[in-house]
């Protein structure tokens, strides 16, 4: 079988140990069926890592030997996560084959995507809009970071903390709103608005809401409506 027909592999494997740490370059003729199966593994890897955010091109990659004593040659080879699993430090992906002859096995893997993401420079007060001065860039491991880490200071100038900031730690998306948001208890101007008039009259946001989303009202009189938030404090009822 001529392997570079039925897989076109960009890896070089460079074995120590039982792992193989993987860069760009082609496979070789000979390879052998475990050799391959663990550069399907990297080759999926890298492709995993360009999607994560602040991916900066670079991944570090080293794949174990399969546990399997012998690996049967392969023509349709496919590389996929179990169900519900992410992408971690340490992850376990599934190899396929569904051609000459079916089986599947599953390959140790370690897997590092430095990036760079924003910490507080100093600490930021619940309430207070961000500022460049606010922010400070590292260096880390994006799978080692906490979910929704920060890594484009543009989503972050602007921003309102929904909560006070740590000097040091890194900004995590779920802790920001917009500063054109509408909180729940705020007073906002409600706008009715249809073919040839406009109606204005004021109520009080029954819950949290970005610009352009959905948010319930209670008017002065009492009665509840659903509109969409235009700008901080302006809700417009669409009629």
């Amino acid at each position: 079988m001529n392997r570079s027909a039925h897989f076109l592999l960009v890896a070089a494997l460079a074995t120590l140990g039982g792992a193989v740490s993987v860069n760009a370059a082609p496979i070789a003729a000979g390879t052998t069926p475990d050799e391959v199966a663990m550069a399907a593994v990297a080759t999926f890897l890298r492709q995993e890592a360009a999607r994560v955010p602040g991916y900066t091109g670079q991944a570090e990659i080293s794949v174990d030997r399969p546990r399997s004593a012998e690996l049967a040659e392969c023509d349709a080879l496919q590389a996929f996560l179990p169900p519900g699993a992410k992408l971690r430090s340490r992850t376990s992906v599934g190899l396929r084959c569904t051609a000459p002859a079916a089986w599947t096995t599953y390959v140790q893997a370690t897997l590092s995507v430095p990036i760079q993401y924003f910490v507080a420079a100093r600490p930021v007060a619940s309430g207070q809009r961000l500022s460049m001065d606010d922010l400070e860039a590292r260096e880390g491991d994006a799978l080692r970071l906490p979910f929704g880490a920060v890594t484009d200071p543009s989503t972050l100038v602007g921003m309102t903390a929904t909560s006070r900031m740590t000097a040091g730690r890194p900004i995590r998306a779920n802790g920001l709103r917009s500063a054109d948001s509408v909180v729940r208890g705020q007073q906002v101007r409600i706008t009715a608005r249809g073919p040839g008039f406009v109606v204005n009259s004021d109520g009080h946001a029954l819950e949290t809401a970005p610009p352009g989303g959905t948010v319930q009202v209670r008017t002065a009189s009492g009665q509840t409506l659903t509109g969409i938030v235009q700008r901080s404090g302006v809700v417009e009822i669409p009629i």
